[in-house]
């Protein structure tokens, strides 16, 4: 707990009491991931470091070597100055940083302040095949884009030359396990000396996070409509607009305030909506071919903006298509009758 700058008339009891009680909630979560690892026989489940016992660090070290049938995870220089790890850990004690994998160098022998630079020097030189190798095997993740971090101390004879953060969207097994076996990989080719890779990662586009419901999904959906029949492009948009307008006249959609765009089907049941849909496409040309002679409604031009009555997406009202005599089809001609004369 923070005791500094504090306000006037800070209940300390009550802060304590829920402190204590939160905190172990907190943490649960990321001990529950971490003990994952247990079942991988490639890692070591080893809170110690320079053989001191760590009291707030959870740690599952990378096996660099079996000798002897005992498993070894220090990799070690060849003048036994430096001793690496490749480790998954969590700090118990500041759980805000998550749990997070990467390179720690143990000083064993020698000046600190030089063997740190000894460090860097060989994180920097076989940085870029790192960035090579993990971009190579994660295709949707791009390491050589600030997912490495620099280490913000150097204590107790240890140095980590970068850190990397798990998502709390990641699997610890498929990407911090899998990742920290790679950079282990990377640094024993190059232990005992060699040239690394001069090759620079390629740089991945930056991903956009798929949406819906908002301004720009609205905004995608009149650009497929719009190259949809080229010409005839502009008069579609038009039409799709003018559609929307006389839906929420007639009160069918209203525009739901929770969404940033969106509009949310108030009095019909999926069925008739997938009627009404499919008519207003094949009243304004907006049918796309399904093969030679089959025409399908483009439901992906809803599916981003509208919702149902019961807050379903359009994948519920695609599916709920009635049968070629259903009254409902009959319902949602006369609406068109009706609103547009």
């Amino acid at each position: 707990m923070e005791y500094n700058e504090s306000v006037p008339n800070r209940d300390w009891e009550f802060d304590k009491k829920k402190y204590e009680e939160l905190y172990p909630k907190y943490v649960e979560k990321y001990e529950e991931r971490m003990k994952r690892l247990d079942k991988l026989e490639s890692f070591v489940h080893d809170n110690s470091f320079n053989g001191v016992e760590a009291g707030h660090h959870i740690m599952y070290k990378c096996v660099v070597k079996v000798e002897s049938g005992q498993k070894e995870t220090l990799l070690m220089t060849p003048d036994g100055h430096i001793g690496y790890e490749f480790l998954v850990e969590f700090d118990q004690e500041n759980p805000e940083y998550g749990i997070y994998y990467g390179c720690r160098g143990h000083i064993k022998e020698g000046d600190p302040e030089e063997e740190i630079e000894k460090i860097l020097g060989f994180y920097e030189k076989i940085k870029n095949e790192l960035f090579l190798v993990l971009n190579n095997t994660f295709l949707d993740i791009d390491f050589s884009n600030n997912r490495f971090q620099e280490t913000n101390n150097a204590n107790n004879r240890t140095y980590w030359p970068f850190w990397i953060a798990l998502g709390e969207d990641e699997d610890i097994i498929e990407i911090a396990a899998r990742a920290t076996e790679l950079i282990r990989n990377v640094y024993k080719k190059y232990i005992n000396g060699g040239n690394p890779s001069s090759k620079e990662a390629k740089k991945k586009p930056p991903k956009r996070t798929r949406t819906r419901y908002t301004e720009y999904d609205y905004n995608e959906v009149i650009k497929k409509i719009r190259k949809n029949g080229r010409e005839e492009g502009e008069k579609r948009v038009e039409s799709f607009e003018t559609f929307i307008q006389k839906l929420e006249e007639d009160k069918i959609i209203v525009k739901d305030e929770r969404y940033e765009n969106c509009w949310r089907f108030t009095k019909l049941p999926n069925v008739e909506v997938h009627c009404l849909i499919t008519e207003f496409c094949k009243r304004v040309g907006l049918m796309k071919k399904n093969g030679k002679k089959d025409k399908k409604v483009p439901w992906e031009y809803f599916n981003p903006i509208f919702l149902s009555m019961f807050d379903e997406d359009f994948e519920h009202i695609r599916k709920e298509k009635p049968p070629v005599k259903s009254s409902n089809w009959d319902k949602a001609k006369r609406w068109f009758e009706r609103c547009y004369g």
